[in-house]
């Protein structure tokens, strides 16, 4: 062979080895390795890359809305402007990550979704704080959890009534007989403690919650599997090395 050929191919082999970089990472149970062109990407961009993937499938932002009945009392427009604020700031993290091509859009899909999640949790705050702005700003099928509290106490109590049959009734279709016991004896134990504030507590942080988010905008947690899957794919190619724990 030309001396001058076998040298090219020689130095183009060593670009080519000079470019393909290690990325290693962890998920649940394995640790992952594989190789990508660095002159096409950086571990920085990898990173963030993989942070909107695992964004797209957790909670973003810290819920303001109470968790417990007891926590409703505490309640106050502090709650709101801590929720603004936490947005903002993740807002602006997840505007600045510097993401491979190939994600773009799930990088928009994120802040679509953490779009949605706030105003999620500001509504079921505005659920508690102020029913009347949260009747204009709820979804039309979810406004029934909500008009019972703009009438009076046996309204918010007949409410609350439906709401735990129609749950027990959700879960008798999905084969869960003894669902209704327990809920039944849950139910006539608060409603015996406070019956004003756990109704309020299960009309609103869940029933409203549940149905509002079944409303918003939700990428599904296997199409984001999949699409970091095709993602990785483009990046390492078949150079993925994978080891697991036993399950």
């Amino acid at each position: 062979m030309n001396a001058k050929i076998t040298a090219a191919i020689a130095l183009s082999i060593s670009a080519a080895t000079a470019q393909a970089q290690r990325y290693e990472w962890q998920d649940a149970i394995c640790s992952l390795k594989g190789d990508f062109d660095g002159s096409k990407y950086t571990a920085a961009q990898i990173d963030d890359t993989r942070e909107v993937f695992n964004r797209l499938t957790q909670v973003n932002l810290t819920s303001q809305t109470p968790n417990l009945a007891t926590d409703i009392d505490s309640l106050s427009a502090q709650n709101l402007r801590a929720l603004d604020k936490d947005y903002r700031q993740m807002r602006q993290h997840v505007s600045q990550l510097d993401v491979v091509p190939q994600a773009e859009r799930f990088k928009k899909a994120l802040l679509k979704d953490l779009s949605g999640e706030y105003n999620l949790n500001r509504l079921v705050l505005f659920a508690y704080l102020d029913p009347a702005t949260a009747l204009k700003q709820s979804p039309a099928m979810c406004r029934h959890y909500i008009t019972p509290f703009l009438q009076n106490e046996r309204a918010v109590q007949d409410k609350w009534a439906w709401h735990v049959e129609d749950r027990i009734q959700s879960q008798e279709k999905l084969g869960n007989v003894g669902f209704r016991e327990l809920a039944e004896a849950r139910y006539q134990d608060e409603k015996q403690q406070d019956a004003a504030r756990y109704a309020k507590h299960d009309l609103l942080s869940y029933g409203l919650n549940n149905c509002a988010n079944n409303e918003r905008y939700n990428m599904h947690y296997q199409e984001v599997f999949d699409s970091w899957q095709r993602v990785s794919k483009s990046l390492f190619g078949d150079s993925i090395q994978m080891v697991c724990d036993e399950p």
